[in-house]
């Protein structure tokens, strides 16, 4: 009897020594500090993607124009959806009470209206939900049955839920961005980044498009766009921010493009050129933007050949950050392009990323359009590599 309460005793001895000294290493190696992953990790080489949700879907609209947002413990997933088979797009909601696992059925919350200037379009848009004011704002691209090209429209639904219809305030004047309305204050500077690159001179630069809200700061919100520049043969891509305190009247945030083909043309691709001939990237699209820690983090698309989508082009994704929101320098991550979200020269492939967290855990929400293999909406998560996290 002696001996076996010896064996417990030591046993338990033992067995302290082993947890504080796990406890010791844990907090000794920076690598495991934390539960999960974030974006400074994945920068740093510790952390890489890893396929959390997979969807497929059946047509090239289906998923496309993706928004999810979080809202208390509630993921919103907005997407177009195609009206009937016609050439009208409009918006549509879903949610998930299970972190992403399993979806509710649709619900239209923007449908193309005669009348407005989405009577043909309402999609690729952000919609963001104002805790203080107690209603979600959305920001989308909008486009006329009469034509005139793309604007960005707002809308408004009172409420923490956004399962439903939204609408234009009261006395609010739509589109709340017209074509050039704000490009044509950013690329007017013979110093200026943009207006060095084929297509960014002054008054050259439209489509603000592909909005996502990115920060509140009380009444102001800012404001991230694309924009497109057609010369020639090719549309080339550029990124500008600005600010608004009430959706209808903005200004920019920023002296220059925050990104642009300057930025793209570091990636380690290939680039073939444009189909003017001139060589490199045309420029940088869609974004998806956050803050973490002292950083924004920036996923964008870049490409060549053009921005309107051409046979054979390269259309990457690269990640770039910076401690400024507003700077027209941002830096980027070595190993751009994100080898996850890279095609092999398959046109369009990898589409309207979008990064979010929910219960510390980095997701990236993003649209696989590939007709000879896949069609899919997919979400990743942000997972420690098995040499960084044991």
């Amino acid at each position: 009897m002696k001996n076996y309460k010896n064996c417990i005793k030591y046993s338990c001895i033992l067995l302290f020594s082993l947890l504080f000294s796990c406890e010791n290493k844990a907090a000794d190696n920076p690598k495991i500090a934390t539960a999960y992953p974030t974006m400074a990790d994945f920068w740093n080489g510790n952390a890489d993607w890893q396929l959390y949700y997979n969807r497929y879907v059946s047509n090239w609209h289906a998923a496309a124009g993706t928004t999810l947002r979080v809202v208390n413990g509630t993921w919103y997933w907005f997407q177009r959806y195609q009206v009937d088979g016609q050439d009208q797009l409009g918006t549509e909601c879903r949610k998930s009470t299970d972190k992403g696992q399993t979806w509710s059925n649709p619900v239209k919350v923007i449908n193309p209206t005669p009348g407005t200037p989405w009577s043909r379009m309402a999609t690729d848009g952000d919609f963001y939900y104002d805790a203080a004011a107690n209603k979600w704002r959305c920001l989308f691209q909008s486009l006329s049955v009469a034509g005139g090209g793309w604007t960005c429209s707002y809308l408004e639904r009172a409420g923490a839920d956004p399962m439903g219809p939204f609408t234009t305030p009261a006395g609010f004047t739509n589109p709340a961005i017209d074509a050039k309305e704000i490009w044509g204050r950013i690329a007017d500077d013979p110093g200026d980044d943009c207006v060095k690159i084929p297509g960014g001179k002054l008054n050259q630069v439209y489509d603000e498009g592909t909005p996502e809200i990115v920060l509140q700061n009380g009444n102001t919100f800012y404001v991230t766009f694309h924009g497109a520049a057609k010369v020639g043969k090719s549309i080339y891509g550029f990124r500008g921010i600005a600010t608004t305190t009430d959706f209808q009247t903005y200004t920019p945030a920023a002296p220059d493009c925050i990104m642009d083909a300057y930025d793209s043309n570091k990636w380690n691709v290939a680039w073939q050129g444009d189909l003017n001939g001139n060589a490199g990237s045309i420029g940088v699209g869609a974004a998806t933007c956050f803050k973490e820690g002292a950083y924004w983090y920036t996923l964008i698309e870049g490409a060549d050949k053009s921005l309107g989508g051409t046979a054979g082009q390269n259309w990457t994704f690269g990640l770039l950050r910076s401690t400024d929101l507003t700077s027209t320098s941002w830096e980027n991550w070595p190993g751009n392009p994100v080898p996850t979200f890279t095609p092999h020269k398959e046109l369009l492939e990898w589409q309207y990323a979008r990064l979010f967290k929910d219960g510390g855990v980095t997701y990236c929400a993003i649209n696989r359009d590939n007709p000879a293999s896949d069609r899919s909406f997919r979400i990743y998560k942000l997972a420690w590599k098995s040499t960084a996290h044991p």
